[in-house]
């Protein structure tokens, strides 16, 4: 029998002479583009998606312009894409946070910030895991928490078995209960005025935000702080102040970058 080589392929494949020859040829995995831009995946999996296919962007342009390269999401792509898009962003994820601020659900984001950190961090043993997976639980789903977030009961019961299991991954039902939470955030904050004044301050197809508009951002969220403060000093809500203080201040620390 004959056999056909197709140069593409780099293999062999068997011909038949009865039938008009024609190369085959193997199928191809779906990318993570092509799932995302398909929609064929679930919401928190398209979101694992788009920061894996974010990341390999980023480390593209590191390359070619070095680790201080600056570089954000732009709203178009923020339009586009959803939450998925702005949970990847710096500047522009100030502004949701914002509107979380103002709808009192800015915990939803702060939990889901921490697990992602949680995930990524690099432990030296799985006791100093456990530690950190206790720190967060006590944060954000011990009953009365100062930034307890609202799951089901179910949700919370399946999380706290896990951890007294010792199981580093405890997190994983909570984690996609707050995306969907966020999620919800996300359409009310789409249609908001907030989101209206990120378009316009972050213009739609800038990367590289000038200090203006990085100033103003976070601005934004210095200017609820100080809200924040007056109120308290009317009412018995210091110690929620002086937390969400805190709480907002590690977020331009460690997220965004600026040091306060």
């Amino acid at each position: 029998m004959a056999e056909l080589y197709t140069a593409n392929s780099n293999s062999y494949f068997p011909s038949n002479d009865n039938e008009e020859s024609k190369p085959r040829y193997r199928h191809r995995s779906s990318s993570v583009s092509s799932l995302l831009s398909l929609n064929l995946i679930p919401s928190f999996d398209g979101h694992t998606l788009y920061k894996l296919k974010t990341a390999r962007s980023t480390k593209k342009i590191e390359r070619f312009f070095g680790e201080d390269a600056p570089h954000d999401i732009c709203i178009k792509e923020i339009k586009k894409e959803g939450l998925k898009a702005i949970l990847q962003s710096k500047y522009p994820l100030c502004y949701f946070l914002y509107h979380l601020l103002d709808e009192y659900s800015s915990e939803n984001l702060f939990f889901f910030i921490e697990l992602e950190q949680y995930e990524s961090f690099k432990y030296t043993s799985a006791g100093q895991q456990i530690a950190t997976a206790q720190h967060i639980y006590n944060t954000y789903i011990a009953k009365n928490s100062y930034f307890e977030v609202n799951l089901d009961d179910k949700v919370c019961r399946e999380v706290t078995l896990a951890l007294e299991q010792k199981d580093v991954k405890c997190f994983d039902t909570a984690k996609r209960a707050v995306y969907s939470l966020l999620e919800s955030s996300y359409i009310r904050f789409r249609t908001s005025d907030t989101f209206d004044l990120m378009a316009k301050e972050c213009g739609e197809l800038t990367t590289e935000y000038k200090k203006e508009t990085k100033l103003a951002a976070i601005n934004r969220l210095f200017n609820y702080i100080e809200q924040q403060n007056q109120k308290a000093h009317l009412s018995s809500t210091q110690k929620q102040y002086e937390l969400m203080r805190s709480m907002i201040y590690e977020f331009c620390n460690t997220y965004i970058g600026v040091t306060i």
